[in-house]
């Protein structure tokens, strides 16, 4: 699978673990007695834009993550001047 579809799905992963974290039946109830926000504050916020912008920061934060995670994009720079390095027959 190609990595740029990867950093669009686990971009994914922090709307799901909300989806579970803020269902009824497991945390919401508490974290809304605790926050102090009434239900009629949560239906009236945009969720569209709320959903959007999350997923554009996961996004954004998937993007930066596999740059750090995967160490092979900065191979081309540590090999860029050996010798033989542009040449198709060379062992490198």
């Amino acid at each position: 699978m190609n990595s740029i579809v990867l950093v669009f799905l686990t971009a994914l992963v922090p709307l799901l673990v909300g989806s579970v974290y803020y269902n009824p039946k497991t945390l919401a109830n508490i974290w809304i007695k605790e926050s102090g926000v009434d239900e009629e504050r949560l239906k009236s916020g945009n969720m569209a834009m709320i959903f959007g912008l999350t997923y554009f920061y996961s996004l954004m934060l998937s993007f930066f993550l596999q740059s750090m995670v995967i160490h092979q994009f900065h191979l081309n720079s540590i090999v860029m001047n050996e010798p033989g390095f542009g040449d198709a027959s060379s062992e490198l």
